[in-house]
C-alpha cells in the first residue's frame, strides 16, 4: 500500500469515528448555525428565575465563581457516592415495548466488598444503627411529634426508594455514582418519548383550554403557564428544569465511538445536539426557557439546603475512617457557609404550597413520577431519574415541613432531618450536584462562539 493509500485510509477511518455514533437528531438533520443563532439559545437568561425569586446573574455568578467546585469534589466522597436503589421493578402502566441494550444504558452493581460496611443496612433512617448514616439523632418532644405526625399524614408517600411494600427492599442494590456518570446512551425513541409525556401530561397540571392530546410544547407555553396558580407552576417548572439538566449532561457527555475500527471510544460535548435540543427555532421559542427552568430547580434545591443548615451542622456522616468524616464535615460547613453568601430568599409560601389540598396532589404527583420513572429500560438513565427525582422531593419535603400551614395561621417549622433517610441526604446533595455542573456546562457553552 502506498503512502497516499495509506494516508486516505486513515482519513477515512477517523471519518468514520466521527459518524458512527450521533443521535437520531443529528443523524436526521445536521445543524448549520450562525453564531448569533446558537446564542438564541441563551436568550432568557437573565433577570429573575421566576416570580418572586432571585437573578439568574446572581444564581450563575454564585456557581461558577464559588459553588460549583466545592459541591463537585464533595460528592465523590465516599459517603455520597453510593447510592442504593431499586432498578428492577416492572412498569405498571405500559408494557415497554424494547429494551435499552446499548452498552452504555447498562450499569454494574457494587460488589458488597466494593460498598463500606457502614452503608450496607436498610435505607430509610429509623432501621440504622446509632450513626444512622448521616441522619441526625436527637430527642422528640410531644409538641415535635404531632407536627411530624401531620406531615407524615400528607407524605405517606414521598419515601422514594419504595412506593409499594416493605422500605428493606431486598432487590435494592449499590450504584457507585462517580463510575455511572449521567452521560449520552443512546436511550431513545418511542418508549423514552412516552416516559417524558406521560411525566409532563398525566402529572403537571395542564392549564386552562389544554388537554393531553395536544403536543406538550403547545401545552405548556409562557402563556399558557401564566394562566396557572404560581404553586402549579413552580410545579412545572421543577420538573422541566430537572428534564433540561438531564439533556444538557447527554450532550456534555456524548460519545463518538469507532468501535472495533479504529481506536478508543471518545466523550466529548455534541454542540450540534446542544443546539438541536434548546434553540428556540426548532422547539417553538422553548427551548431557553427550558434553559432557564434549571436555574430555578436549583434555587429550590439550594434553598432547602440552607433551611436544613441547623441539622447538618450536628449531622454525623459516619463513614468508619476518621479522616474521611472531618473532610466530609468541613465540606459540608463550607457548602453551607456558601450558602450564606447569596440571597437565596423569595416568597417559599406563596411559591411552595401553602395550601393541603396543594401539597396532597404534589405529592400524588410525585410518587406518580417515580412509578413512571420504573418504565425507563435504560439502566442509567433509570438510576439517575429516580435519584435526581428524589432529590426535588427531599426539597420540597424540607420546605414543607418549615412551611405548611395546616389552619391558615400556624405553620410546621424543622425538624425533618432526623426522619431523612440516608438516601435522601445523599440524592440531595447529588441533586443539586448535577444542577451545578448543567450551570457550568451552559458557562462553557456561551463562550463557544463569542
Amino acid at each position: 500500500m502506498s503512502i497516499l493509500e495509506t494516508i486516505t485510509c486513515f482519513i477515512c477511518l477517523i471519518l468514520l469515528c466521527e459518524s458512527q455514533f450521533v443521535s437520531p437528531s443529528s443523524k436526521q438533520q445536521q445543524i448549520q448555525f450562525t453564531p448569533k443563532e446558537f446564542n438564541s439559545c441563551f436568550s432568557q437568561l437573565s433577570g429573575p428565575v421566576e416570580e418572586l425569586c432571585p437573578s439568574i446573574e446572581l444564581l450563575h455568578a454564585f456557581n461558577i465563581e464559588s459553588f460549583y467546585g466545592v459541591i463537585t469534589e464533595l460528592v465523590k466522597r465516599p459517603y455520597f457516592r453510593y447510592y442504593q436503589t431499586n432498578l428492577t421493578r416492572s412498569c405498571r402502566f405500559w408494557t415497554p415495548s424494547e429494551q435499552c441494550t446499548m452498552p452504555d444504558c447498562q450499569l454494574e452493581c457494587c460488589e458488597d466488598t466494593e460498598v463500606p460496611a457502614y452503608q450496607i443496612h436498610s435505607l430509610c433512617s429509623q432501621d440504622m444503627p446509632i450513626y444512622n448514616l448521616g441522619a441526625i439523632n436527637q430527642t422528640i418532644t410531644p409538641a415535635k411529634a404531632e407536627e411530624i405526625s401531620q406531615w407524615d399524614l400528607l407524605s405517606a408517600d414521598i419515601c422514594f426508594e419504595d412506593q409499594i411494600g416493605l422500605l428493606e427492599d431486598q432487590l435494592s442494590s449499590f450504584y457507585d455514582l462517580q463510575s455511572n456518570r449521567e452521560q449520552y446512551t443512546a436511550y431513545t425513541g418511542p418508549d423514552a418519548h412516552r416516559v417524558w409525556k406521560s411525566i409532563y401530561k398525566e402529572n403537571c397540571f395542564l392549564p386552562p383550554g389544554m388537554n393531553t392530546s395536544y403536543k406538550l410544547n403547545r401545552i405548556f407555553t409562557e402563556s399558557s403557564l401564566a394562566e396557572l396558580c404560581i404553586e402549579k407552576r413552580a410545579f412545572y417548572r421543577l420538573i422541566s428544569g430537572l428534564h433540561a439538566s438531564i439533556s444538557l449532561h447527554l450532550c456534555e457527555y456524548y460519545k463518538y465511538s469507532c468501535g472495533a475500527v479504529y481506536g478508543k471510544d471518545e466523550w466529548r460535548v455534541n454542540v450540534n445536539e446542544f443546539y438541536h435540543r434548546f434553540n428556540p427555532s426548532s422547539t417553538d421559542q422553548q427551548g431557553p426557557i427550558w434553559l432557564k427552568n434549571i436555574y430555578f430547580t436549583f434555587l429550590v434545591e439550594l434553598y432547602a439546603l440552607s433551611q436544613a443548615e441547623s441539622d447538618l451542622k450536628e449531622a454525623v456522616f459516619y463513614t468508619g475512617n476518621t479522616v474521611d468524616d472531618i473532610d466530609i464535615q468541613n465540606k459540608v460547613s463550607k457548602i453551607l457557609a456558601l450558602l450564606k453568601t447569596v440571597d437565596l430568599s423569595f416568597d417559599q409560601k406563596r411559591l411552595f404550597f401553602a395550601e393541603i389540598e396543594h401539597v396532597t396532589s404534589i405529592r400524588d404527583a410525585f410518587a406518580n413520577i417515580t412509578r413512571i420513572i420504573d418504565c425507563v429500560t435504560c439502566q442509567r438513565c433509570r438510576l439517575w431519574g429516580k435519584l435526581q427525582t428524589r432529590a426535588i422531593a427531599t426539597s420540597l419535603k424540607i420546605l414543607f415541613s418549615s412551611h405548611l400551614s395546616s389552619n391558615g395561621n400556624s405553620h410546621i417549622r424543622g425538624g425533618l432531618l432526623s426522619n431523612l433517610a440516608r438516601g435522601e441526604i445523599v440524592a440531595l446533595f447529588n441533586g443539586i450536584a448535577q444542577l451545578s455542573k448543567s450551570i457550568y456546562f451552559i458557562e462553557s457553552h456561551r463562550h463557544l462562539y463569542n
